[in-house]
């Protein structure tokens, strides 16, 4: 089983230079979200996932670390 990397999205966002509202921005959500996500408060949609690979370009499965 797979699990969202909330940590992998903050060091690909911070990698980049980007706040988290400025991610947000592109997510086309609020940085409240992102701070969620990244903190594996909650699990992303499929479209916030495809946004979220389409803007580090990277595949959505290097979003995910094995969950046993």
């Amino acid at each position: 089983m797979k699990k969202f990397n909330g940590k992998k999205l903050s060091s690909l966002r911070k990698n980049k230079g980007f706040s988290q509202r400025e991610l947000a921005q592109l997510l086309n959500c609020s940085h409240s979200l992102v701070n969620l996500m990244e903190n594996g408060k909650i699990q992303p949609t499929t479209a916030k996932l495809l946004g979220i690979s389409e803007v580090f370009k990277i595949p959505m499965d290097d979003l995910f670390i094995d969950f046993f």
